[in-house]
C-alpha cells in the first residue's frame, strides 16, 4: 500500500448496547395502615409512573393528596430509583398530606358617596366585589348597576377582588351615583 492509496479500517459493531442494561427493581410501597403493594420498576424510570399506578389502584379520588417518602426524603415524580440509589426490595412510604384550610383574610373597607356618607363593610380579600356592590345598593335602595365605584382613581368592576386591586384595612372606595345628591 502506498501513501497515495486511501486506507480503510474495518470496524465491527458490538452487539451489546452502548448503555448498560437497565436493572429492574422490586419496590414496596407501604401506606399508613401497613398495607403493602409491590411494583417492578426500571432503575432509570421516573417515579411518576409508579405514583400514578399506586394512586389508581389504591386511592379514591378524594384520597389523592398523598406524598411518597423514601429514607426520609419526599420524592418527586421526576426522580428515578438510580438517582436515589434504591435497591431491590426497598420500601417507599405513602403518607397523606395534611391539607391546611386556607384562612381567608378579612378586611374592613369604607364605601363613601359624593355626600361624604360612609358605610363600613367587612369583606374577604378573595371575594369578588360584586357582593359588596350589591349590599351597598340594597342599603341605599337603588340597583347596584346604578353606581360607579372606584379606588385610587381606578374604576372597579364586580369581577375584581380586594386582593387584586390592593385594598387594605380601612381603605376607602368612592361611590358615584347619577341620582341627585338628596336621593342617595
Amino acid at each position: 500500500m502506498t501513501d497515495a492509496e486511501p486506507s480503510f479500517q474495518h470496524t465491527t459493531r458490538s452487539t451489546t448496547s452502548r448503555h448498560p442494561p437497565c436493572e429492574v427493581l422490586k419496590i414496596q410501597v407501604r401506606d399508613e395502615t401497613g398495607s403493602v403493594l409491590w411494583f417492578q420498576l426500571k432503575t432509570t424510570q421516573k417515579l411518576k409512573r409508579l405514583f400514578d399506578s399506586y394512586k389508581a389502584r389504591m386511592l379514591s379520588a378524594a384520597q389523592q393528596d398523598v406524598q411518597f417518602v423514601y429514607k426520609g426524603l419526599y420524592l418527586e415524580a421526576t426522580h428515578t430509583p438510580q438517582q436515589l440509589h434504591m435497591k431491590d426490595g426497598d420500601v417507599m412510604e405513602c403518607v397523606r398530606v395534611q391539607v391546611q384550610p386556607v384562612l381567608q383574610e378579612a378586611i374592613t373597607v369604607v364605601v363613601r358617596d359624593q355626600n361624604n356618607i360612609k358605610i363600613w363593610f367587612k369583606i374577604r380579600t378573595t371575594q369578588r366585589l360584586r357582593l359588596l356592590f350589591q349590599h351597598y345598593a340594597k342599603l341605599v335602595r337603588y340597583p347596584a348597576h346604578a353606581f360607579q365605584f372606584s379606588f385610587q382613581g381606578q374604576s372597579l368592576t364586580q369581577h375584581h377582588t380586594s386582593a387584586e386591586i390592593g385594598l387594605k384595612e380601612g381603605d376607602i372606595i368612592e361611590c358615584f351615583s347619577p341620582f341627585p345628591a338628596s336621593a342617595a
